[in-house]
């Protein structure tokens, strides 16, 4: 069970590194998402690499909700809890594709997972 944890918590780490792609790539966010709108309106489903980007964000995006949804059975469900909440907060923003926005909800994802990593190695918090 121990191996599992581990694994559980190393994921963290990649989606860290999504977070601060999202935080210092906001134009590629938002890029991606007009190239998202553009395919909806023409129906143009060809693969070319804005495709793949779309492919690999969603993909991406399905990971860490079902990873954040796994996380509020844990001991840390309240940190778990506040990304998701960020994530909804914010997709008001991404939607308007309001650079600030992006940036803003990258950084308060990215604080809220080095605070999960830390608390879960070094300060051992039971929240609630």
């Amino acid at each position: 069970m121990k191996q599992l944890e581990i694994i559980y918590y190393l994921c963290t780490s990649f989606f860290i590194v999504y977070e601060l792609y999202a935080l210092f790539n906001t134009k590629a966010f938002i890029a991606v998402h007009n190239y998202a709108d553009e395919i909806n309106k023409t129906k143009d489903y060809s693969l070319n690499e804005e495709a793949k980007a779309i492919i690999y964000m969603a993909i991406v995006g399905s990971i860490y909700a079902l990873w954040l949804l796994a996380g509020l059975l844990t001991f840390q469900w309240f940190p778990f809890l506040l990304l998701i909440f960020t994530s909804v907060v914010f997709k008001r923003a991404i939607k308007l594709r309001k650079p600030l926005g992006l940036k803003l909800d990258a950084l308060i994802s990215l604080c809220l997972l080095l605070f999960i990593i830390t608390n879960k190695i070094w300060l051992n918090i039971s929240l609630f």
